[in-house]
């Protein structure tokens, strides 16, 4: 059943995703075909194992070229997008399964498993490609893990994404909140560690990327420390966290927008609406909390579980924005725990309504207005689909092959107009 489910889900997710941005299939994006691509046809998947890629394993995206190199290079960025299409749907089926024991509706279980294709925040550069989807894994991590304490079966899907997202982005240190033992807390109000098998693929994982990442750290493979303005992460976080995920026709700020220190009357009310939403939810969250319960371990549970839920999303943001940059890709991992913790408390405030038609209003308000946040962020970033296409570039590089004495060609790739391209041997494009 899990099998079909999979592949209806593949299917569904390629075709709206091929609708939606064709240069996911009419092109590389960036490490995709520069790194991984690359890399694979100039050396064995152990030889690529030896190049740090933007300091850490990233062994998605080196899979993912692996298994593309084997095929003819006209198709290679098609096999490519349905290696990133097929990924997301086993993440998509995976935290359907597991937000079983999270959310009791259906509709809105149905609802936070559809964001992570359609979360607005990666429309500028996470959509169908292996390079970004990293971004999107971590947040499986979080949700098997808390989920995984309220159910005795074991996914062994689940257990490899876990392997997987960990093997891909160090970043999944940040899920280390939900490792803390629900039931401990629940019974005996104390804290321990949860020692699920899950738990132990995911900090055996971590310690193998930890290891990878420092050794090529030691490599400059990339600079850390830059200290950014804690201010603009915390306003990033208003604006491409909050506000993408719950106001619908948000758009987006770009660096332009920002005038030396001084925010514009537009980044002003930007900050202050995106506030205001965050002000509603806690409101929401407090009247929860006034509604009269009588599982008084529920409500613990709840508790817990948005405080594992933004923990884990706070300290991801604010590190990696402070440290690195607070890059829309960066976004998505939090966006996507906020709409959970959002899902949750609805759910929960719906759930102690005793009128079931005002019970349905809640849940089809928050899922209709949810829905249009992603139906008005349908189009994904300019950036992300402007540029050359892999067939048109096959072509003039075969001719360049055919008409000299060159061994190899350049094939330009996306993001456009930055030094982004794929070098093959003209031997490969002849082959072919």
């Amino acid at each position: 059943m899990k099998c079909i489910s999979i592949f209806v889900t593949w299917l569904a997710i390629s075709i709206l995703y091929a609708v939606r941005i064709p240069m996911g299939y009419k092109s590389f994006w960036a490490e995709d075909g520069s790194v991984f691509y690359q890399r694979a046809v100039e050396g064995s998947f152990v030889d690529t194992l030896k190049d740090p890629a933007a300091g850490y394993l990233c062994l998605l995206g080196r899979i993912g070229g692996n298994i593309t190199s084997y095929f003819p290079i006209e198709y290679v960025t098609i096999v490519n997008f349905m290696i990133a299409t097929f990924v997301m749907s086993l993440c998509i089926v995976t935290l359907f399964y597991h937000f079983r024991t999270l959310v009791s509706n259906t509709s809105l279980r149905v609802l936070t498993a559809v964001g992570v294709a359609l979360i607005p925040i990666a429309n500028f550069d996470s959509l169908a490609n292996l390079a970004n989807l990293h971004f999107t894994l971590p947040f499986v991590v979080l949700i098997v893990l808390i989920s995984s304490q309220k159910s005795s079966k074991t996914s062994l899907l689940s257990v490899l994404l876990i392997i997987l997202a960990c093997l891909s982005d160090p970043l999944c240190i940040f899920c280390l909140p939900a490792l803390i033992n629900l039931k401990k807390v629940q019974t005996q109000f104390t804290l321990s560690i949860n020692k699920s098998l899950y738990s132990k693929a995911y900090l055996t994982s971590m310690a193998i990327q930890i290891v990878f990442t420092v050794v090529y750290l030691t490599q400059g493979a990339r600079s850390i420390g830059q200290e950014h303005s804690v201010i603009k992460t915390t306003y990033l976080f208003l604006d491409r966290v909050i506000g993408s995920t719950f106001i619908p026709g948000w758009g987006h700020v770009s660096s332009s927008d920002f005038t030396g220190d001084l925010f514009t009357a537009k980044l002003w009310g930007r900050a202050v609406l995106a506030a205001v939403i965050l002000g509603f939810w806690i409101v929401v969250y407090r009247k929860l909390l006034t509604k009269k319960v009588t599982d008084q371990r529920s409500l613990l549970k709840t508790r817990i579980i948005l405080f594992q839920l933004l923990a884990s999303s706070l300290s991801y943001w604010f590190t990696v924005g402070i440290i690195f940059n607070s890059e829309p890709r960066y976004g998505v991992f939090p966006a996507l725990c906020l709409l959970m913790a959002a899902t949750v408390i609805i759910d929960r405030y719906s759930s102690t309504m005793t009128v079931p038609k005002s019970r349905n209003s809640t849940v089809w308000i928050f899922c209709a207005s949810i829905s249009a946040t992603w139906i008005l962020s349908w189009s994904p970033n300019a950036y992300r689909i402007t540029g050359p296409q892999w067939r048109e570039e096959t072509v003039k590089a075969f001719k360049l092959c055919t008409n000299s004495n060159n061994r190899s060609a350049k094939l330009q790739i996306l993001p456009s107009g930055e030094d982004w391209y794929v070098k093959v041997p003209c031997s490969l494009l002849i082959k072919n």
